[in-house]
């Protein structure tokens, strides 16, 4: 029972802790952009000069917050790999969502797509087509790379396969239900007017229970790399006693 309440403590606080890491900094970039330009327009108003060093400050402050998502899966899971977890962490979320981007605007010119006439789907038909994927690519590279540390080649492609397929199938079903009451994305439901704009809310959603899913998932998954080697360990010294 005690093993139990463990488990779902570490499941839930890695989960607490990947969402936050993940949707923080772009939050804070939102908020600031509204304190400067009195808009949600990053880039917008009068401070061109300022714009390198304000995205570089971003950049390094998401980097930093991931090097600590990294650490406290680490320490979470008892890895006893935090150094290592630390700076595959800072390194792991902006390149795998650069990647995730990347793929996610191939899609449209794939023959598959062609096919289907892609693009002249209703926006909200395309959204799942490019999100879902991409949060695929986003947990699973972010898991592969930390498993690996933290354990090995095998359990790292378990790891990140499971974790890329929950985090996606999360972002699918809030996807559909935020269609369901109304958040329809590039379009409005008949009978339902949502009361904030619909891509950003369901991108930012569909992101955090993802996040919250596939990181209490990963956290799970690494901390029973780790339990059989401490009660090895227990046994060893409590013969040797």
């Amino acid at each position: 029972m005690m093993e139990q309440r463990s488990k779902a403590r570490i499941a839930l606080l890695s989960g607490l802790t990947t969402a936050a890491c993940l949707i923080g900094p772009p939050l804070a970039a939102l908020l600031l952009a509204i304190a400067i330009n009195g808009s949600t327009g990053f880039m917008a108003g009068d401070q061109t000069e300022d714009r390198p060093l304000l995205g570089i400050a971003i950049l390094l402050g998401w980097m930093a917050i991931s090097g600590l998502w990294g650490r406290t899966l680490a320490r979470l899971a008892g890895t006893g790999r935090e150094g290592r977890m630390t700076a595959i962490g800072a390194l792991t979320f902006l390149p795998a969502i650069f990647l995730a981007y990347a793929l996610g605007s191939l899609i449209f010119d794939t023959s598959i797509i062609r096919g289907m006439d892609f693009e002249r789907l209703p926006t909200y038909r395309q959204y799942p087509w490019v999100f879902v994927p991409s949060a695929f690519i986003v947990a699973g590279m972010s898991a592969f790379l930390l498993s690996v540390v933290a354990a090995n080649w095998r359990a790292a492609l378990r790891n990140a396969g499971l974790t890329g397929l929950i985090s996606a199938l999360v972002f699918w079903l809030v996807v559909i239900v935020m269609d369901a009451i109304g958040y329809r994305v590039g379009a409005i439901r008949p009978g339902l007017q949502p009361a904030l704009p619909p891509m950003p809310f369901v991108t930012f959603t569909g992101t955090f229970f993802g996040a919250l899913v596939g990181g209490g998932l990963l956290g799970a998954l690494l901390s029973l790399r780790t339990k059989p080697e401490v009660v090895e360990v227990s046994m060893v010294q409590t013969a040797e006693a």
